[in-house]
């Protein structure tokens, strides 16, 4: 064989074992990029899974009226998606159901601002502010709330939070005189 048949030989295989080396350590990144991936998601999941237990639990305590621990609880799922809508609107039953009303619309606000769309959220704003008297801004989140979910209009006309704009025209009319009673003339 000839020296430069050799040569190029071995230049091939030195190249060759070059190329490996590139491919193994790309493939060696790739999968560190993809294992720190897989971390994240984990690391979000678990978040996500401790919100939701703490969520859980909060709801719990409310329903066993021990509003300041069902607070703690809401609060720690805040600390850990601050724009947790769900946990926002908790917090503002539990501000309406100790009447400090003012509170209770600054948390159904911060969970409308995270979710536009939050029905419940609306309800809720309507009740504290029918209960404030203030019928104007009552009868237009209640709007809003029924126009995001219907079923609100049910819950409405037997709503005891209501009584004070129960009365109003604009009540009877946006939940269609379910509330009225039918009379027949003779």
């Amino acid at each position: 064989m000839s020296t430069k048949i050799v040569k190029n030989i071995e230049w091939k295989t030195k190249y060759v074992k070059k190329l490996k080396r590139r491919i193994a350590l790309r493939i060696a990144y790739i999968t560190a990029a993809v294992l720190v991936f897989a971390i994240a998601v984990a690391i979000l999941n678990l978040g996500r899974i401790k919100i939701a237990i703490y969520n859980k639990r909060g709801a719990d305590y409310y329903h066993k009226d021990m509003y300041d621990e069902a607070m703690v609880e809401f609060q720690k799922a805040i600390m850990i998606k601050p724009d947790y809508a769900e946990a926002h609107n908790n917090i503002g039953v539990i501000y309406r159901a100790k009447g400090i009303y003012e509170n209770a619309i600054d948390e159904f606000q911060i969970a409308i601002r995270f979710k536009p769309k939050f029905a419940i959220a609306y309800y809720n704003l309507a009740r504290v502010y029918s209960q404030k008297n203030d019928k104007r801004k009552a009868i237009e989140s209640l709007k809003r709330a029924i126009y995001l979910n219907e079923k609100f209009i049910d819950s409405a006309s037997t709503e005891e939070a209501f009584g004070k704009i129960r009365n109003t025209l604009e009540f009877r009319e946006l939940i269609g005189g379910k509330d009225e009673k039918k009379t027949i003339d003779r």
